[in-house]
């Protein structure tokens, strides 16, 4: 006696013949040199009424500047000193992971359409700056002044002078730290524009700090 199949459908269906391996593709390797330069873009907005969206794209609506290191930090000066004549600054920090880097100076000119850096104005800075910023422009402060207040953070506060566009003096370090081994690297910070002696710092050990420059004191911590 022949034995019938229990699964019947079993025979009807056709087994796929297995496909030869795929031969794998070798990847080209491309070797790309690193530069370790960083350029900033600053883009000039017509007004809305007689601009449109292409006008914005046009390459002669920005203006490049390439730096020798990488770049992390910027800030623009306050409005007075466009009023008052004089050309926008420009404060640019450097990313080098390393102790020592460095912080320059630019000078834009909004008629020419460039930005042009002051060898005389560029400082070394600590560590890289998490922030820079100009001191704002308040109503009890003067256009016509000749020195700009910059301030920078990192390990600590640092506040520096632009004495007549030619000379960067250090004003201050401002550190809250009890500990003369450790000190919380501060995030970012930021200025009052209605009361211009005060900055509010953010440190990693999620403290922020208010200080009165001008004396040198904190006056709140949170």
């Amino acid at each position: 006696t022949q034995t019938q199949d229990p699964h019947p459908l079993k025979n009807l269906t056709k087994k796929k013949k297995p496909h030869p391996p795929k031969k794998k593709k070798r990847k080209r390797k491309e070797v790309h040199q690193s530069t370790r330069t960083t350029s900033i873009s600053i883009a000039i907005w017509e007004s809305m009424e007689n601009s449109t969206q292409e006008s914005h794209l046009r390459s002669d609506n920005f203006v490049t500047y390439d730096s020798p290191y990488p770049l992390y930090a910027m800030s623009f000066s306050s409005g007075a000193r466009r009023s008052s004549g004089a050309s926008q600054m420009i404060a640019v920090g450097s990313f080098i992971e390393e102790y020592n880097n460095r912080v320059d100076i630019l000078t834009f000119d909004d008629e020419t359409l460039t930005l042009t850096p002051n060898p005389g104005l560029s400082f070394a800075h600590p560590y890289p700056p998490t922030k820079l910023m100009f001191q704002p422009l308040s109503s009890s402060s003067s256009s016509s002044s000749s020195s700009s207040l910059l301030a920078s953070s990192a390990d600590f506060l640092r506040l520096y002078t632009l004495q007549n566009d030619t000379v960067v003096e250090p004003v201050s370090v401002l550190n809250n730290s009890k500990s003369s081994e450790f000190c919380a690297p501060l995030t970012s910070f930021d200025w009052n524009d209605i009361v211009p002696h005060r900055i509010g710092t953010s440190s990693i050990d999620t403290t922020c700090t208010i200080w009165d420059i001008e004396k040198g004191v904190v006056e709140t911590q949170l």
